[in-house]
Parts: structure tokens; C-alpha cells; sequence
């Protein structure tokens, strides 16, 4: 099944790694501090002139507070799947994490044959 995933804007990664870093009232010189990276490699990812490595990403959300898919792709969890997310995630253990991820793909699996129609 193919998946088809979102487009990635390499040039608006940068202006919002800016922005995020602004609302948090953070310098480029503190963030680069947060992340490990130095704050010349830091101003080449802000000025979309460097893409980062994919570790590098993960440092930068991380530091941010900011989820993968925010980060990369601008699209912000909507509030009650975050509060969704942080139940799934209180469950605890891998295998009942992995038990529910399941069974929501045969869900989801079930609600794409039924036309996307619950």
C-alpha cells in the first residue's frame, strides 16, 4: 500500500525553527547551546542554506518542545490528540503500547475499506 506522505518545504524549516525559537524568547546562540550544534551550522539551518541531519532534526524539536511532524512539516496536533497521546503514553509498558498501536491500524484499516466513512 503506498503511502503517500506530505510535501516537505526545505526552505520553511528554517523561518520556523525561527519562529519557534522566538516564542520561546531564545537566542540562536542558546539554542545551538540546547541542541550540541554550533551556532554557525545553527545559522545555516535558519537560513535554509543547510538542511539538517536527521539527528540534528530530532535535537532541534526536542529542544523546541516541538514534535517531528511540527517541526518538519508545520502541522500542529490538535489539542485533544495531544491529550490522546499523553494517555497512550502513560499506559507504560512497550507491549501495551504496541497492543494499542495495533489494533487502531485495524481500525484504521477497517475505516479506509469502509470509504472513510465511520
Amino acid at each position: 500500500m503506498p503511502v503517500h506522505a506530505a510535501p516537505f518545504d526545505r526552505k520553511a524549516l528554517g523561518p520556523r525553527i525561527i519562529d519557534l525559537r522566538n516564542r520561546l524568547g531564545w537566542t540562536q546562540r542558546t539554542l545551538a547551546r540546547q541542541t550540541g550544534l554550533r551556532p554557525a551550522q545553527l545559522s545555516k539551518i535558519e537560513r535554509s542554506r543547510k538542511l539538517p541531519q536527521l539527528e540534528e532534526t530530532v535535537r532541534i524539536a526536542q529542544a523546541l518542545h516541538v514534535g517531528l511532524d511540527e517541526l518538519v512539516f508545520g502541522r500542529v496536533p490538535r489539542p485533544e490528540m495531544l491529550l490522546l497521546l499523553r494517555e497512550i503514553d502513560a499506559l507504560g509498558s512497550p507491549e501495551e503500547i504496541a497492543g494499542l498501536s495495533r489494533i487502531l491500524q485495524l481500525l484504521l484499516l477497517g475505516y479506509k475499506a469502509a470509504g472513510g466513512r465511520p
